[in-house]
């Protein structure tokens, strides 16, 4: 079941033109174009064709591509550590 958004709830987002504007800011892009960084939940390699999610975790930036079950093992992890 999806969590139903409060009042105060944020949702983030980047526009598509600038989103790798967004990437070069937080310092991943050229790691992103390279193919070095990986889903955190299939550990396949994150391109710009198939993010889904960027979030920081423990000072680090982790990714989620675009794979359905990697979707929702996202969407299970961020409602378990509400």
């Amino acid at each position: 079941m999806s969590k139903l958004l409060k009042p105060n709830d944020a949702i983030k987002a980047v526009y598509e033109d600038k989103f790798q504007l967004f990437l070069q800011n937080i310092g991943v892009y050229e790691n992103v174009i390279s193919g070095t960084e990986k889903c955190k939940f299939c550990s396949q390699p994150i391109s710009l064709d198939n993010i889904v999610s960027v979030f920081p975790e423990s000072g680090t930036i982790k990714f989620v591509c675009d794979n359905p079950e990697c979707i929702r093992k996202m969407n299970n992890y961020f409602n378990e550590k509400q």
